[in-house]
């Protein structure tokens, strides 16, 4: 609960503790944010911006537990499953009883994990229903789109955008051809993208006043992982900032001035690789910039 210091010493508003209080938003922090002391500008910039927003919101706090991403990349199935379960019983007596009807998280592999790994569950639709999952930067787009969220300020930055791995190619889905009617039964067809975050965070940043946009070569499917999920930055800590460091250079090849992103293990590692390569490229989340226009 650290992380939540700032907004009570500043703004005097402390955040509701959706365990004693009921509220129709469950903010879910994640690991990452809540603990990594680097990246918790994320949770503060997003509480900040529903605060600012007006909208009831609350945290399960010393309450929550991990998403199990991290789990579930390494490998470890039943720390996984023990943890999924757990949160998806949480979830379903959050709606019952505090009137939960949509969980907004700013961290790509909370996202991933709850909205694909969990369907894995036997009862995900019953445990799930009446329940959205959501990434910040979609529901955040939403209401700019509904007319409910307008930036006041101008931020005059010549950016460039990384899609991390988790809200992206990860959460593609392959077509397969069931029946045998188009080609044969189990026959590969498609892809669909329909739930991967490209073209959200993209319209976002294009909305803010002021703000250019610069793409690197490898965008989108074709992102450049910046090597900090799936374990590999506990595991291998030198190899992540150096493949951080290889995205920095893209993004400083584009004349960018900064690297915007919506996920907090790209924040850290892609920050630790422009430190290692001495750039003053920063890697900024999306709500810290949203955070800044209202």
């Amino acid at each position: 609960m650290d992380w939540t210091r700032a907004l009570k010493k500043e703004k005097k508003q402390p955040i509701k503790d959706i365990n004693k209080e009921p509220a129709p938003i469950l903010y879910f922090v994640g690991c990452t944010g809540a603990y990594n002391v680097p990246v918790r500008v994320i949770p503060q910039a997003t509480a900040s911006i529903f605060q600012k927003l007006g909208l009831d919101f609350g945290i399960l706090g010393e309450n929550e537990l991990c998403c199990g991403s991290t789990a579930m990349r390494l490998g470890d199935a039943e720390a996984f499953k023990r943890v999924a379960e757990t949160n998806l019983e949480t979830f379903k007596r959050l709606h019952e009883t505090r009137g939960v009807g949509t969980i907004v998280t700013a961290c790509a592999g909370c996202y991933r994990a709850i909205l694909k790994d969990y369907t894995m569950a036997d009862e995900y639709e019953k445990m799930m229903e009446g329940i959205r999952i959501i990434h910040v930067s979609q529901f955040l787009n939403d209401l700019v789109k509904a007319g409910k969220l307008k930036f006041r300020k101008s931020l005059p930055w010549k950016i460039t955008y990384h899609d991390p791995c988790h809200s992206g190619r990860h959460l593609t889905k392959f077509l397969v051809d069931k029946d045998g009617s188009q080609l044969w039964a189990g026959a590969y067809i498609s892809l669909n993208e329909e739930d991967c975050l490209y073209d959200v965070p993209r319209e976002l940043l294009r909305a803010i006043p002021g703000l250019e946009l610069v793409e690197m070569e490898r965008i989108r499917a074709n992102s450049y992982c910046c090597g900090g999920g799936g374990g590999v930055m506990t595991g291998f800590p030198d190899w992540a900032q150096r493949n951080a460091a290889l995205r920095i250079q893209e993004g400083m090849e584009t004349g960018a001035e900064q690297m915007v992103s919506i996920c907090p293990f790209c924040y850290y590692n892609l920050n630790q690789g422009a430190q290692g390569l001495g750039s003053p490229m920063k890697l900024y989340d999306l709500t810290e910039l949203i955070d800044q226009v209202l």
